[in-house]
């Protein structure tokens, strides 16, 4: 893994907030060392952006300490959690769980499979993120139900991330549909307890007018895509937690959002160290066969495609991005 000095990773904050981040990290600190004296002239105008930008700008071009943040993001989390977890190869290779040689983005690999015109990367990511969390609703109401976009859509997805389908189906498998809810214990002790919630409504008619009143309550169901959502973001939950006591054992402050991860650039070679440790001792564990086991009650044994993935991760470079 390539490691940085603290002004290093502030060029490469800056530069993501100018649309870099897809560049392999000398290329963004190249882009900073290249505009150095023209930075305020790419301020973008996209508000989320922007603001993170002009912080970023300010601290690099300041020779005082600032008490400077910055974040680095994993590059699709869900799929990441996904491929170590069911051990796949050629999954992790598109969302930075090995090393391929580049900086690698998902929705891009996606596209690039698409055999068929009319299908832009933000079409893919807007149809994917749903579906990387059971949802098979958002593709065909972004590309059509039955149409060639769909089809063509749904065949790139198999090729690139083939976990996606293997993971839906096995959480399939593992719902109880006369259960009010389903519950598994992580390897922390984090008890995870998922209630079945059932949308009801009713028609309300109140004199001259009328409304739609709708409630949840928790209630069996039979056809419910939700565990693997589930479980997902349970062990993206199971891994900030860990992130935060190893960066506490450490001696440093980390703040997170989801999985973006910050802190001061000074201890972001120990960050990206800790992320991909951590992602490198589930793909050694058994923790899906594990929380599926603990969903059905009865041991599970599960067929790898690539049993020893967590050796190749060991040369990962862009886990976080």
């Amino acid at each position: 893994m390539q490691e940085f000095n603290a002004r290093q990773y502030v060029a490469i904050d800056l530069a993501n907030h100018a649309g870099m981040d897809k560049l392999p990290w000398n290329d963004r600190i190249q882009w900073v060392k290249d505009n150095i004296d023209s930075l305020d002239q790419h301020i973008p105008d996209d508000p989320k952006t922007k603001f993170l930008y002009i912080k970023a700008m300010k601290a690099i071009q300041s020779n005082e300490p600032t008490g400077f943040i910055m974040a680095l993001d994993a590059t699709n989390s869900g799929a990441q959690i996904m491929s170590v977890l069911g051990k796949c190869g050629v999954s992790a290779s598109t969302c930075n769980v090995v090393n391929t040689g580049k900086r690698e983005d998902l929705y891009t690999n996606i596209m690039d499979q698409v055999t068929c015109s009319g299908i832009n990367r933000q079409d893919v990511k807007e149809a994917i993120i749903p579906m990387m969390y059971g949802s098979k609703a958002a593709p065909k109401a972004l590309f059509g139900e039955g149409t060639d976009k769909l089809k063509a859509f749904n065949s790139a997805v198999e090729k690139t991330v083939p976990i996606l389908g293997e993971m839906m189906a096995l959480m399939k498998e593992c719902w109880d549909s006369s259960a009010k809810f389903h519950t598994f214990t992580m390897p922390d002790g984090h008890v995870v307890r998922l209630p079945t919630m059932m949308l009801h409504q009713e028609r309300i008619r109140v004199f001259d007018t009328s409304f739609t009143y709708q409630w949840k309550d928790i209630a069996p169901d039979t056809n419910s895509t939700s565990l693997l959502a589930n479980v997902i973001h349970a062990v993206d939950g199971y891994v900030a937690r860990e992130m935060v006591r190893r960066t506490n054992i450490a001696g440093f402050q980390l703040a997170h959002i989801h999985d973006s991860y910050w802190c001061s650039p000074c201890y972001m070679n120990q960050v990206r160290q800790f992320y991909k440790d951590i992602l490198i001792e589930l793909a050694q564990s058994n923790l899906l066969e594990n929380i599926m086991g603990q969903l059905i009650g009865e041991k599970v044994e599960l067929n790898y495609t690539h049993p020893d993935l967590w050796k190749e991760m060991k040369d990962a470079e862009y886990m976080l991005s």
